[in-house]
């Protein structure tokens, strides 16, 4: 059934092939779903068999949560493919809130550089664009203020290099009821993307 959710997605367009969405899904159920379920028949599967997945990695809250969330989402698309007909045994809101292990998510604030660390920090970046797409990235979301998702997903199409404008979609914006979102860029902004070859639709 996993290959078929899977499949789905990259079908629907959810997904592109081996793009962070579908690297995330075959990663998590190959490192924590398949080995203690997939050999298991879908219509099988019970909340009991969730609660035990969940408790071989109760030492990580997070990871809990993404992964009871990810056969949720499987069980809930394979009852609508009919594939499925029981209740979603990896539905928190019913028995399986009470087999889970306890777990409390204890929110850390990631370490931040001081002004003083930050222009030798863009100067490693820049200094290592080679090979490295994440580099490039995060070089220019920091120059931009923008969301490392959304600066991944820049088009060429939205560069407007004689105004010096990148003109972002709300589809890519987390708060895409905003509307559209205009950034200017500096003169450092447009050297770097002038640099960046052409290859495809995205820049990055």
């Amino acid at each position: 059934m996993a290959s078929k959710f899977e499949a789905w997605n990259l079908e629907v367009g959810k997904w592109q092939e081996l793009d962070k969405g579908h690297r995330v899904y075959r990663s998590r159920m190959k490192n924590h779903v398949l080995p203690f379920i997939g050999n298991l028949e879908i219509n099988s599967i019970t909340c009991d068999n969730i609660a035990e997945l969940a408790k071989r990695i109760h030492d990580k809250p997070d990871t809990v949560e993404r992964v009871v969330q990810l056969i949720k989402r499987i069980f809930d698309w394979a009852k609508a493919k009919r594939y499925f007909s029981h209740d979603n045994p990896a539905d928190k809101s019913g028995a399986l809130k009470f087999l889970l292990p306890p777990g409390k998510h204890i929110p850390r604030n990631r370490g931040a550089l001081s002004v003083k660390e930050l222009p030798a920090f863009m100067k490693e970046l820049h200094d290592n664009f080679a090979g490295s797409n994440a580099n490039r990235c995060a070089f220019f979301a920091i120059l931009t203020a923008t969301r490392s998702q959304t600066a991944r997903e820049a088009k060429w199409s939205q560069i407007d290099f004689e105004n010096k404008v990148w003109d972002i979609p709300p589809s890519q914006l987390k708060m895409s009821e905003n509307g559209a979102l205009i950034v200017p860029l500096a003169d450092e902004v447009i050297e770097f993307l002038r640099q960046i070859p052409k290859t495809n639709d995205t820049c990055l």
